[in-house]
């Protein structure tokens, strides 16, 4: 390497840099709860063709929703830290795949979020109120208003879950296939084709009709319990916290010829 291209190297600045020296400034305490509290911000993430809406109610609470190649909504609660951090903790675990608290540096009309070596995260702009019209409801809640759930008895599930396969799509995962096949010796088994996902786990169904599932590897193996109700020819799935998980039919068998034996 010359002494010019080394000389041209250190000169390379990073996207902060370049947006400190035009200017951008990261927002204090007060300007981030006076900026965000009952306002939208809207923007993208370029790395991933992905666009976002985040609604900060004045009570902090949190919703969004994200279109791109995934397509899915949540909910959550917002604060913002004494050094100016806008901690955004969301009900889904899917949308907890980045740093939790971002500093947001004001830049002309726009919001910038950086990776710690300067890089671009995201870039949005604020509108006032909440124009989205981003729902502060859980989905579970909403749908029962619109009257079209039909709680399933905790005898129907006994008799129609063991043997058989409940095949749907995934909210989360832009609403890719997913197959999870229930043995009547409380053995499950899933797969997500798209993903080349599969795990085994065990299940049960409760007294007050829940069902709970252990998988061995997906959702932090931990068991989770879920309400099921009926909607037209489907059933929606929705986790503790009302969030649609799983939109789904039951398929007579195993179709799928899962193994719901140790993975």
């Amino acid at each position: 390497m010359t002494m010019v291209s080394v000389a041209l190297a250190g000169c390379v600045k990073t996207d902060q840099e370049r947006a400190v020296a035009d200017g951008a400034a990261p927002l204090t305490q007060e300007e981030a709860i006076a900026e965000f509290r009952g306002n939208t911000l809207s923007g993208k993430i370029p790395q991933y063709q992905m666009r976002y809406v985040v609604y900060y109610s004045p009570d902090g609470r949190l919703t969004g929703a994200i279109s791109g190649p995934v397509t899915d909504r949540a909910r959550g609660t917002w604060r913002v830290t004494e050094s100016g951090q806008v901690c955004n903790d969301w009900e889904k675990e899917t949308w907890r795949t980045g740093p939790a608290c971002n500093t947001y540096y004001k830049h002309n009309d726009e919001y910038k979020v950086f990776r710690p070596e300067g890089g671009v995260v995201s870039v949005s702009q604020l509108k006032k109120g909440n124009p989205a019209n981003l729902e502060l409801r859980p989905d579970l809640e909403v749908a029962k208003s619109q009257g079209s759930l039909v709680t399933i008895p905790v005898e129907f599930l006994r008799e129609r879950v063991p043997g058989n396969t409940l095949s749907g799509n995934l909210p989360g995962l832009g609403n890719a296939n997913y197959h999870a096949f229930y043995g009547k010796d409380g053995n499950v088994a899933g797969i997500i084709p798209a993903a080349a996902e599969k795990d085994t786990g065990t299940y049960r169904i409760t007294d007050s009709g829940e069902v709970c599932v252990r998988w061995r590897k997906w959702l932090e193996a931990e068991e989770r319990c879920s309400l099921w109700y009926q909607d037209g020819d489907k059933i929606k799935v929705f986790d503790a916290a009302g969030n649609l998980g799983v939109t789904v039919v039951i398929r007579e068998g195993n179709p799928e010829e899962l193994d719901d034996g140790p993975s």
